[in-house]
């Protein structure tokens, strides 16, 4: 009990101290200090101890800091997207992997490492850092997000949100590696959110083409399409989803 009590006080005031060099941090963490990318999963650690420690509204520079540096991080090849935690559980219990990843090398940080530090936060942190993560890209980071809560609220499971938006990230991934910006560009002429859903060749073709003149088709779809008797939100293919 007395260690439990001094490791307690030691807490307190670190969480003053980061409280009262809140300012000063999140210069530091800001673009302003723009990391190089094999420094940023060292970061992120960094950060998400910081708003473990303070989890009040005080650090959440912290938790847009996180986002932002996510968001710096997923064009690069230090990103492993395909290396969830699921994957990564399968292929250390696997005598024959399906496939061979890259090569860790230092500074990569995977989709496993991304699941993993956000478990540390609370769900309205967990919100935050996704969010800014695609406002970074230029999208309407918060809408995902609502997505999210509103598919909670119909019965989906805590991770629902999360789990789409890592998805997001990995499709971002190849665009955004080829093109900067295009991910906000193909959002904002042509109304495609959920990058996911569609392969990456189709995504780069679109952006390539966005001002030739062709043929071209229209596709048009709900946002959310209901199934009353059972009252769940499902997309055009039946799994919970919007678009």
């Amino acid at each position: 009990l007395l260690f439990s009590a001094l490791e307690l006080k030691q807490t307190k005031k670190i969480e003053t101290v980061i409280a009262r060099s809140a300012d000063d941090l999140a210069l530091f963490f800001s673009d302003a200090n723009s990391p190089r990318p094999e420094e940023i999963r060292n970061r992120l650690w960094t950060l998400q101890q910081i708003a473990s420690i303070d989890p009040s509204e005080t650090s959440q520079w912290a938790l847009i800091a996180m986002g932002m540096h996510i968001a710096r991080l997923v064009p690069t090849d230090l990103y492993i997207a395909e290396l969830d935690s699921a994957t990564e559980v399968k292929q250390m219990f696997s005598k024959k992997p399906r496939h061979v990843l890259p090569e860790r090398q230092k500074g990569t940080v995977t989709r496993s490492d991304i699941e993993t530090i956000l478990a540390l936060l609370g769900p309205q942190q967990r919100a935050s850092v996704l969010s800014a993560a695609l406002l970074s890209f230029g999208l309407p980071g918060p809408l995902y997000v609502h997505h999210g809560e509103r598919m909670r609220s119909l019965g989906s499971d805590d991770d629902w949100s999360q789990r789409y938006i890592l998805d997001q990230l990995g499709a971002i991934q190849g665009l955004e590696s080829k093109y900067p910006g295009s991910a906000n560009s193909l959002h904002n002429e042509f109304g495609i959110r959920w990058f996911s859903r569609y392969p990456t060749k189709v995504l780069l073709s679109q952006f390539e083409e966005r001002n030739a003149q062709k043929p071209y088709g229209i596709f048009v779809s709900a946002h959310d399409a209901h199934e009353f008797h059972r009252g769940a939100a499902v997309d055009i293919n039946g799994s919970s989803m919007p678009l």
